[in-house]
């Protein structure tokens, strides 16, 4: 063993030249180091944009239809295999297919298979000739709708007009907004988003009277699908209530419960809400009250079917 001191210890790093072993460079060595690094970055972009458009290549190469196969499943994705990723010089990143996956399939989980998939296709949506309303309205209320595709809207009009379809389509808008927002992540389900709410006047009551008159031992009582927590506590939440006739007799809690999910979207920015019934308007602000009717009209394209009318928002 060396007689000498250990060369970490304090005298030993006081007596150690650092410069000894530190690279020294000039600055021309060290812009052109610069340079070379730049060149390298611009180059591996340019390849990377060459890889993207490529990507979008594919996609283009697919029409509408090869589109629509690829977001349902029944054609693998060009670019992934169906594997969700790609890669491009070792790096790994989700591919363009998981955003219209997620979308149709939260579409197909939330509506309805009799308006699946063709009533749910906004730009494949037309009048039919199986309404009772007018082709002329039809295609009035389809205009407004592709306007606002993620607006308010409140239908009024009898079975058979084609508001429920209309409605299907604003539900599949939403269920696309939040796919492409990335909120459809399968640790929350792959078919469900927290963001979209969904269910009849009649469902939500009876959910709320369970609720509240279970009793504390009940662990198998739900909360209700709509809530006025969950309405003003979501950023931008998609609320969709139908059949409001269909409550029945309008007890004061009935009232209660829908008067406090409307004012909730009436009062909540970013909210869009989405209802149809049955009833005429006037109807509906005789059996529901003018403060309920007031609040959908101040914030709801609202589609009349019987007047074959559409007005705007009124405004808060």
């Amino acid at each position: 063993m060396s007689d000498e001191g250990p060369m970490f210890t304090d005298k030993g790093l006081d007596g150690f030249d650092f410069d000894d072993v530190r690279p020294i460079y000039t600055p021309e060595q060290i812009q052109a180091a610069k340079a070379a690094l730049a060149a390298r970055k611009a180059k591996k972009e340019a390849r990377r944009q060459e890889f993207l458009a490529g990507i979008d290549q594919q996609i283009e190469s697919l029409g509408e239809r090869g589109y629509l196969r690829v977001a349902s499943g029944q054609l693998p994705c060009p670019s992934c295999a169906n594997q969700d990723h790609v890669w491009f010089e070792g790096d790994s990143f989700n591919c363009w297919c998981v955003k219209p996956k997620g979308w149709f399939n939260l579409t197909k989980a939330l509506v309805p298979r009799r308006y699946f998939p063709q009533m749910v296709l906004l730009g494949h949506v037309k009048p039919s000739e199986k309404s009772i309303a007018s082709i002329e309205f039809q295609q009035r209320a389809i205009d407004a709708i592709r306007a606002n595709p993620h607006g308010s809207f409140a239908f009024f009009g009898p079975a058979g007009c084609g508001k429920t379809a209309l409605s299907m389509t604003l539900l599949s808008m939403a269920a696309m907004k939040e796919a492409y927002a990335g909120r459809t992540h399968p640790k929350y389900g792959m078919y469900e988003s927290a963001h979209i709410f969904r269910s009849s006047a009649s469902a939500i009551v009876d959910q709320h009277h369970a609720y509240i008159t279970a009793s504390d031992d009940d662990d198998q009582v739900e909360i209700p699908d709509i809530t006025e927590y969950r309405i003003r506590n979501t950023t931008n939440p998609h609320v969709f209530i139908a059949e409001f006739e269909k409550i029945g007799n309008l007890t004061e809690f009935r009232y209660k419960t829908l008067f406090t999910l409307v004012d909730a979207c009436y009062e909540t920015n970013g909210v869009q809400l989405v209802t149809d019934s049955n009833l005429t308007p006037a109807q509906f602000e005789a059996h529901f009250t003018d403060k309920i009717m007031r609040r959908i009209a101040e914030i709801c394209y609202v589609a009349d079917y019987f007047s074959e009318s559409i007005t705007e928002p009124t405004g808060k």
